[in-house]
């Protein structure tokens, strides 16, 4: 646990030297630039695949060492973002497309260089574990949400990725037909994602129907309730979405359904919308004297499915204390002013830490890197919390 813990501080440690990316960018223009060189002779096409293939030996590495992270760090701690199916699938495409490169159109034009062959029969045996890791990350957010359009999308862009990653790994295993295999798995899978494109524009998955279903059967599965229905998403889901708004205003025995339409139907008023941010900002302790306006600018900007996340949270704490926390410092020393740390309990045993800054009456969410999220016990995280709510924290 020690070593792996060194070994991550080592990396972070790496990254947040100054001139590290510079370093890191420069070393690989400068090796693009030699290939160019040395290859003066080729047209466009020929070079970039060329240079793709120098890549292929990287990303298997890099992929190599997350996939033992995983296991390693947990799932919890990969799945706490919100992006990570978006990192996983974008792992999948990247790595099929530098495979392409490989093995190019026929075996003449394939790579000569035995390292990058070894490494993109190697990567395209591995693709199919981010891909269905994908699918899994994917999975748990609608199973706690349920369905938007975007999820939707994203989850037809894993099940592509998924088929990727099982006819790669069925093409690797072929012996030495594997790159004639892995080429006719290229073209399944464009025939597939062309099919997939075209039933995406019919009512057979449609996203926007198929977000306003799942919304609706949540609500009358006791999933969510009325006053949590994010009616806003739904009236911006097209005809599907207007189809279920109208849907709702025909419950007319229901008194708590009836009482979210006029609640969302008074949402333009200001002074409603004022006393809904009043009461969302009476939820969240504050550890800084005189910062409630900076809390107001973070809380008026976020979007209403990310304050219903807030109310969620702030409601899952312990002792009587509210399961959030803000704390406001001056943390950033590139960044005039002071910052904000946004501390949310997720699902009773992890701290989900997002942080902010108000730049010329602007809120800008600052990058994971700044303020990364950390998983934490049940125990640990609810000292934490208690810590932050009951003391201002020490910058050090």
């Amino acid at each position: 646990g020690l070593r792996r813990e060194s070994l991550f501080r080592a990396v972070e440690d790496l990254t947040r030297i100054a001139f590290f990316y510079p370093l890191f960018i420069g070393t690989f223009l400068g090796l693009g630039i030699a290939v160019t060189h040395d290859l003066p002779g080729l047209v466009a096409p020929d070079l970039i695949i060329r240079l793709l293939r120098l890549l292929l030996p990287v990303l298997l590495v890099v992929l190599l060492v997350f996939l033992v992270a995983v296991p390693l760090r947990g799932l919890e701690a990969l799945f706490q973002q919100v992006s990570a199916a978006i990192v996983l699938i974008s792992l999948v495409f990247m790595g099929s497309t530098l495979v392409t490169a490989a093995v190019e159109r026929s075996d003449v034009e394939a790579t000569a260089s035995p390292l990058v062959g070894v490494a993109a029969r190697i990567l395209a045996a591995v693709l199919v574990l981010p891909a269905g890791l994908g699918i899994w990350a994917v999975w748990l957010r609608v199973a706690q949400y349920g369905w938007t359009p975007d999820r939707v999308v994203v989850m037809c862009l894993a099940g592509v990725g998924l088929g990727y990653g099982l006819l790669y790994l069925v093409a690797s295993l072929r012996g030495t037909a594997w790159r004639a295999a892995q080429r006719q798995a290229n073209l399944v899978m464009a025939l597939l994602m062309i099919a997939l494109a075209a039933l995406l524009l019919t009512p057979l998955l449609s996203a926007e129907r198929l977000a306003a279903s799942s919304q609706i059967a949540r609500l009358d599965d006791g999933k969510v309730s009325a006053q949590d229905l994010d009616l806003k998403s739904l009236s911006e889901w097209g005809t599907a979405g207007a189809e279920a708004i109208a849907m709702l205003r025909l419950r007319k025995d229901d008194a708590a359904v009836q009482a979210a339409l006029i609640a969302f139907e008074g949402a333009a008023n200001p002074a409603q919308a004022a006393a809904r941010e009043a009461a969302l900002a009476a939820l969240v302790p504050l550890q800084s004297a005189g910062a409630t306006a900076l809390r107001a600018a973070i809380l008026s900007d976020m979007p209403d499915w990310e304050r219903d996340r807030l109310r969620t949270a702030c409601a899952m704490g312990e002792d009587g204390l509210p399961g959030c926390a803000m704390v406001v410092a001056d943390l950033v020393d590139d960044l005039p002013g002071a910052e904000a740390v946004l501390v949310l309990r997720d699902a009773g045993s992890r701290l989900e830490v997002k942080g902010y800054s108000v730049v010329a009456g602007r809120v800008r969410r600052l990058e994971s890197h700044q303020f990364g999220a950390t998983g934490f016990t049940a125990a640990e995280a609810g000292q934490v919390l208690r810590g932050l709510q009951m003391a201002e924290p020490q910058p050090v």
